[in-house]
């Protein structure tokens, strides 16, 4: 999403926008490695959960969670593979398009949700 700040014509914008996208996932990508190799390092780790309330209003309690299991972490590195040959490789197709920055702020944007 941060390559959306940059959408212009000059060389720099296309270069710096296409730089943000690909090094913004590769390091989702290089978390997603430093996850799964916890869950390789220690076999017996069946996971691990985290939860706290969001919002909390007299008797009503909102509480979000996130839960990291075995299934999760194979979809991390799924997903986030994915999506790092994906901004890669649309480098040497929209290389010489006029709306390569905005094409890329697009793109990190859908990779983002």
């Amino acid at each position: 999403m941060l390559a959306g700040l940059d959408i212009g014509q000059r060389r720099w914008f296309k270069t710096s926008s296409m730089v943000l996208s690909v090094g913004a996932i590769t390091i989702g990508f290089l978390h997603s490695l430093l996850i799964l190799q916890a869950f390789l390092v220690d076999p017996s780790l069946s996971g691990f959960q985290l939860n706290f309330d969001w919002f909390t209003c007299e008797q009503f309690k909102l509480s979000v969670g996130i839960l990291v299991d075995n299934l999760t972490v194979m979809m991390l590195i799924v997903v986030t593979t994915v999506s790092m040959l994906v901004q890669i490789y649309t480098h040497g197709y929209m290389r010489d398009d006029p709306g390569y920055a905005r094409f890329y702020s697009y793109l990190s944007l859908f990779t983002g949700s």
